[in-house]
């Protein structure tokens, strides 16, 4: 019944958990794979099953986009070839009445792996932590500098549990926010600020609960928009040529990832341009997009986008994928899709939303799932 632990993978917590809303997503999770082409069930499962949790949130997204198509009443079929001339395929043909609608190709936009490892040595770091007996705080952590190797947990505790000794829960309940000390841990590399919070006095001395109260970590520079960009257009260019439309659908896993990035990824990074004569400025995009490049509309195979951000079998209810239609698409997508799309409006010349039905509707699920509430 307990949470996950900070370095334990999420099919591993998933696989294990006894909690009831955990309960619901597996029995759904099954249930989509139970109606999988057999085909495709092998790897799919091996994926789905792996620690390593790209390549399980990687499976899980496939599953989720065979299971959208089928509840939009499209027959899926797995991996079939768009061109025989070429080794690869793309993950899904949709058919409708017996007729191709699209080919669809499921991807994450994870970012580099240096960022995954590094994430990986703190969730170590957070887990060794949560084993310090703490009963009067909760211990805020700061990273101030990491360095590409785990520190030394057994020094950090130590340091801890010394410092802890020193905190008088009643000086810092008294003397509110300020009174929080501020421990500075370093190992030359590695520069970590700590703080002890006061827990509520109905957590106090509490069996089972954790010390880590929080984690700041300070990112020098976030690019959300290149991990996306690089995602579609692997994808873009993988296959062969197409006799129908071609959707790509891509879950895009960083933390800071909004529309912005989405337009800038899509059609060009946005600037400024100066006229040096007047300094009048000028909004203007780059010719560095998914579709727009130096000579103009490109990658006019790939008929839309199906963005969702950090869906998790946990999300499954309260995100919606969003269907970007290329304006330039060589072969358009007019297909079925019940679910909210952005679409070029030739007299404004922007992308309008379309209105659609929720995730959850769309699955036949209840908007609170997987609580029963």
């Amino acid at each position: 019944m307990g949470p996950a632990g900070f370095a334990e993978s999420d099919f591993t917590f998933l696989n294990r958990s006894a909690r009831a809303e955990v309960n619901r997503i597996r029995k759904l999770l099954e249930q989509w794979f139970s109606q999988f082409p057999v085909n495709g069930k092998s790897q799919l499962m091996s994926r789905f099953r792996s620690k390593d949790n790209r390549q399980h949130i990687g499976a899980f997204f496939e599953l989720y986009c065979f299971a959208l198509g089928n509840h939009q009443g499209y027959d899926v079929e797995v991996h079939k070839s768009a061109d025989l001339a070429k080794s690869t395929q793309p993950d899904f043909l949709f058919r409708l009445d017996g007729r191709p609608a699209c080919y669809l190709e499921s991807t994450l936009a994870s970012g580099p792996n240096t960022r995954h490892a590094a994430q990986e040595r703190l969730n170590q770091v957070y887990d060794a932590l949560n084993r310090l007996v703490s009963p009067d705080f909760f211990i805020g952590v700061k990273i101030q500098a990491a360095a590409a190797y785990t520190p030394s947990a057994s020094r950090m505790r130590l340091f801890l549990e010394k410092k802890l000794r020193t905190a008088d829960y009643d000086t810092i309940i008294a003397g509110g926010p300020k009174s929080v000390p501020k421990w500075e841990w370093s190992d030359g590399k590695w520069k970590i600020v700590f703080s002890p919070f006061p827990k509520k006095q109905e957590a106090r001395n509490k069996p089972g609960v954790r010390p880590i109260g929080s984690q700041i970590r300070v990112f020098p520079h976030v690019d959300s928009r290149t991990p996306l960009l690089n995602a579609v257009k692997s994808k873009a260019r993988h296959y062969g040529n197409f006799e129908c439309p071609y959707i790509i659908a891509v879950n895009a896993m960083d933390i800071f990832i909004d529309e912005i990035d989405i337009y800038d990824a899509f059609f060009g990074k946005e600037h400024l341009l100066m006229d040096v004569r007047t300094g009048q400025m000028t909004p203007n995009r780059a010719a560095d997009g998914l579709w727009v490049g130096p000579e103009g509309p490109r990658n006019q195979r790939v008929s839309g986008v199906l963005f969702v951000s950090r869906l998790t079998p946990w999300d499954i209810a309260t995100k919606t994928p969003t269907l970007w239609h290329n304006p330039w698409a060589t072969s358009k997508f007019d297909g079925v899709w019940s679910g909210p799309q952005m679409l070029l409006d030739t007299e404004t010349s922007r992308m309008e939303p379309k209105q659609g039905t929720p995730g959850w509707e769309l699955l036949g699920l209840l908007p609170s799932w997987p609580s029963n509430r």
